[in-house]
């Protein structure tokens, strides 16, 4: 048992000197005289925000990606000297909140950039900004082949600086000609932009896969999220370890017969005599419930099937080989134990989903102990 994990009834382990070790092998892969923007939206992609901004900014990252106002002020209580970028769209009520808190905002169409200028002017500041360009991912960004007039006027707008220039792949994991298309089109763009003087400090277009598998020729930073907490999106075989563990405890095991039904709506029905444990983790902690009758879990390192509809708090999970079972065991849900391992990916392929989705969902009532 880990030792301060003997009240927890659902909790995630995240391992840090992982963390620091994917840290390394992206630094390596990308070379000298680039830089990482770590994406932690979504609570860290669900490993807790401020403990692993804190610890990537004690690694000497200085550079985030967030998803709205409330993580960035998140994200710069944890890592007091980061710059932090808002990777979606702004509300207009944010827009004074984003200045004052010195985040460097996503720019897609002149309203919103004449919206952040005139705010700027009037509290006295200049807000850096991002124009992000919309090369094919559409949700997004200006138009490519109207970026220039965009850019343009941002670059001559007093309270705007333009810090930076990006792009988002819809298909690096996916589409890899697809990708290379995205990427002529935004090197057209920077390339006129160069011809007019117009050198932006940031240029980034990569997320994790093109990070893994693509050139960052022409590009000074990386904007990788998935690779950071050790996955990987695409085929390859990456030095790459997965920094978290979701585990659970057995908090019930009985006997029952053949023909018996466990769970909601009678979905499976004993085959045999078993051995059925409870275990305390649900759907509101996180754990899928289109796992139903399809997911293993590992206890003392042997895989064991989950048995009837996931339900909000429980699960149940077949025993039967794993006599040596007993009530406050710990349960693996995702993660490594001894010889055997359930993986995000694992989860994702049974799920229906992507494991994107696996660790986000992972809820906050699961508390996260840092190893």
């Amino acid at each position: 048992m880990r030792p301060g994990t003997e009240k927890l009834r659902c909790w995630a382990e995240i391992h840090q000197g992982r963390l620091a070790s994917n840290i390394r092998f992206l630094r390596k892969k990308i070379g000298r005289g680039r830089k990482i923007i770590a994406v932690i939206k979504a609570n860290g992609y669900g490993h807790g925000m401020g403990p692993i901004a804190s610890g990537l900014s004690r690694l000497g990252i200085g550079h985030f990606g967030v998803a709205s106002p409330s993580e960035a002020l998140e994200a710069r209580a944890a890592a007091r000297n980061g710059t932090i970028l808002l990777l979606s769209g702004s509300v207009k009520g944010e827009i004074p909140e984003i200045i004052r808190g010195g985040i460097v905002p996503t720019i897609s169409s002149w309203y919103e950039a004449e919206a952040f200028a005139r705010a700027a002017r009037k509290m006295k500041r200049t807000v850096l900004v991002h124009v992000k360009i919309d090369t094919g991912m559409g949700r997004l960004g200006i138009w490519h082949s109207a970026a220039l007039v965009l850019i343009r006027r941002v670059a001559a707008t007093p309270g705007l600086k333009l810090d930076g220039i990006y792009t988002h792949l819809a298909t690096a994991d996916s589409h890899r000609g697809f990708a290379v298309t995205q990427l002529k089109r935004l090197h057209k763009v920077l390339r006129a932009l160069s011809r007019e003087e117009i050198r932006p400090r940031m240029l980034h277009y990569a997320n994790s896969a093109a990070t893994l598998a693509l050139p960052q020729t022409g590009f000074n930073f990386v904007r990788p999220g998935l690779a950071i907490y050790g996955l990987s999106p695409i085929h390859g075989h990456f030095p790459l370890k997965p920094i978290l563990s979701l585990k659970s405890r057995i908090t019930l095991i009985k006997e029952i017969q053949k023909g018996r039904p466990l769970s909601y709506d009678s979905l499976f029905r004993a085959p045999r005599r078993m051995r059925v444990g409870t275990i305390s983790a649900g759907y509101a902690d996180g754990y899928n419930i289109h796992l139903t009758n399809r997911a293993d879990v590992l206890v003392h390192g042997r895989r064991c099937r989950q048995l009837g509809r996931v339900t909000m708090d429980e699960i149940m999970v077949d025993l039967t080989h794993v006599p040596e079972a007993r009530w406050g065991d710990t349960v693996t849900l995702l993660g490594e134990e001894g010889h055997e391992s359930i993986t995000a990916h694992e989860l994702a392929r049974l799920a229906g989903t992507i494991p994107w989705e696996i660790l986000t969902s992972i809820s906050k009532r699961v508390k996260r102990v840092y190893l």
